[in-house]
């Protein structure tokens, strides 16, 4: 019954972040004039993988905060705030992308994986369990799955040959459109 109620939550989640999206999507589109968009390019989809996995990760860490709390308020206030600020950097990415943004979110989500690898081979290192290890489970393994994709795809952005990987793509709402555009560091 708790990995449904988790289930529950995620979507919920999601269906928040699909709702901010189309709503973001449709005041711009009221602001400025509509315009066909290109072809998505191999450096506009990996924006969109870093962003779209950011929100995936969050919302598993949405799903899994009572569960936390319930075990310490520390380990509730950590999980909340990673979601915030997995859910905060993602719509900052969308809206604003730079390579300073874009490396500042592979530094995070490496020092992520590094603390979730931690508590499962070494130990936690702080709060009430700290000294013990975690068991590998299906959601955390799923939120470090999308970790890891942000982190690929962060990488594939900021080694792609360019000087500013950033600088010919911008996500407007839909992950599926990806036109160019002049975004300055």
């Amino acid at each position: 019954m708790t990995h449904l109620w988790h289930v529950a939550q995620s979507v919920g989640a999601l269906v928040v972040v699909v709702a901010w999206v189309a709503i973001a999507e449709r005041s711009s589109l009221r602001r400025r004039e509509p315009r066909a968009h290109p072809a998505p390019t191999p450096r506009g989809i990996a924006l969109g993988i870093v962003a779209a996995a950011g929100v995936g990760s969050a919302a598993v860490h949405i799903a899994v905060i009572p569960e936390h709390f319930g075990e310490a308020f520390l380990y509730g206030a950590f999980f909340t705030t990673t979601a915030a600020a997995q859910l905060g950097y993602s719509g900052w990415l969308v809206r604003r992308p730079s390579r300073r943004l874009v490396a500042a979110g592979v530094a995070a989500n490496l020092a992520l994986l590094a603390l979730w690898l931690g508590t499962r081979l070494i130990a936690v290192p702080f709060g009430p369990d700290a000294g013990s290890r975690e068991d590998f489970g299906r959601l955390d393994l799923l939120a470090s799955g999308f970790e890891l994709a942000a982190v690929v795809a962060g990488l594939v952005l900021l080694t792609s040959g360019r000087r500013r990987p950033a600088a010919d793509y911008e996500v407007t709402g839909t992950l599926t459109s990806l036109p160019p555009s002049n975004v300055s560091r």
